[in-house]
């Protein structure tokens, strides 16, 4: 993650989390304080320069949504794009829905992705697209996510979210520069001998009537149910699903929570998912959902002190005791005036010891350096 990249979404976290609006008015950059902890603990209330907003890097492209990239050609092209695609694409009530979103032009964290959603809470997202991945339909089924989030509509099932959302995104998408997305998953005989570009048009069809008419809002939502089950997508068939999208949920430092998924171009290893959640998003505990269940990655989190006493705050660890097998000793003892070799066993202490009859019946315990009566002499027990 690049120095500014990481200021970028630091602020954008916050500010999703504490400013209504996502602008913060109260006290202008130009009167900034230099006082880097204060502001960390008022950052609600204070701009701090070349940390909150405004920024030369950060731009206000609509109410409560706002991009950032580190070249000005990658800041206007996204601006356009992001602009053009919830106008275009989503009512005025799904906009609300969505909440605030934050578009950062940037590659995931992951170089195999083009493109990821981290969903803060219910009402703000932040959306990270790769520059080379600026593509209308990428772009809406990253705000598809968000607005089924949003509603309580999504499932951690990665293959029917998937394929359900891309069906979304065919109905809110337009045909031109449209990428292959899940519909190269369709495979014989489901698809029919026909192209990808045949197969969207029919599944648009379903949801619009016109190859080449969009729809939104309730028009579009009231028939993604029945339509869905004349569907070409849901015979797209992942092997295995997590190879193209996954699905997480990351603790950071500050064991703030965050649901993320990313949009892979290609199959990535776990090891290098946990590389990324680490570095890109500064996790300190990550979990994967994987069909409805979900699995811990890793986790990195350190147990808290537990007060003992004034003098002492955390409780001592003994190392782990291990079974002792009893052994027969080497050398020839007497006792009672029998002569042999006994059993000597240990204690978890440590402490060996050897068992012998007692007065009345039964046995007893011979700890290690007793002293012992045998045939008028008094012994002391060496093992």
């Amino acid at each position: 993650m690049a120095k500014e990249e990481v200021k970028r979404i630091n602020w954008a976290y916050d500010a999703l989390k504490n400013h209504s609006s996502i602008t913060d008015y109260n006290i202008s950059a130009e009167n900034k304080t230099k006082d880097y902890n204060k502001w960390l603990k008022n950052r609600s209330k204070m701009d701090f320069i070349n940390e909150d907003y405004p920024r030369k890097d950060i731009k206000r492209i609509m109410s409560k949504v706002y991009v950032g990239a580190d070249s000005a050609k990658t800041l206007k092209r996204l601006s356009k794009k992001a602009r053009k695609v919830l106008l275009k694409n989503f009512t005025a009530s799904e906009r609300k829905r969505i909440g605030k979103v934050y578009f950062e032009g940037t590659p995931p964290a992951s170089s195999s992705a083009a493109a990821s959603c981290q969903r803060t809470d219910r009402r703000s997202s932040i959306i990270k697209c790769s520059p080379k991945w600026l593509y209308e339909d990428v772009l809406t089924h990253e705000l598809v996510h968000t607005r089924r989030d949003a509603i309580g509509q999504s499932v951690k099932d990665v293959n029917k979210d998937e394929k359900e959302t891309e069906f979304e995104t065919m109905g809110r998408s337009s045909r031109k520069g449209m990428t292959e997305g899940y519909y190269q998953f369709i495979k014989e005989p489901h698809k029919k001998g026909k192209t990808i570009s045949k197969l969207q048009g029919e599944d648009k069809r379903l949801l619009t009537g016109s190859e080449d008419r969009n729809a939104k809002g309730k028009r579009l939502t009231n028939r993604l149910g029945k339509a869905y089950k004349k569907s070409n997508i849901q015979h797209a068939h992942f092997s295995p699903a997590e190879d193209l999208d996954r699905y997480f949920q990351i603790y950071d430092h500050k064991d703030r929570k965050s649901e993320i998924h990313i949009r892979f171009k290609k199959p990535v290893t776990l090891a290098q998912i946990r590389k990324d959640l680490k570095s890109g998003y500064n996790a300190m505990k990550a979990y994967e959902w994987r069909n409805g269940k979900r699995y811990l990655l890793f986790s990195e989190s350190k147990p808290k002190a537990r007060v003992l006493s004034k003098n002492r705050t955390t409780k001592r660890i003994s190392k782990p005791k291990t079974a002792h097998k009893p052994q027969r000793k080497k050398t020839s003892t007497t006792y009672h005036g029998i002569k042999g070799k006994p059993i000597v066993h240990k204690t978890n202490e440590g402490r060996k010891y050897i068992m012998v009859r007692k007065k009345g019946g039964g046995t007893k315990r011979l700890y290690k350096g007793s002293k012992y009566s045998t045939k008028g002499k008094i012994k002391i027990l060496k093992l």
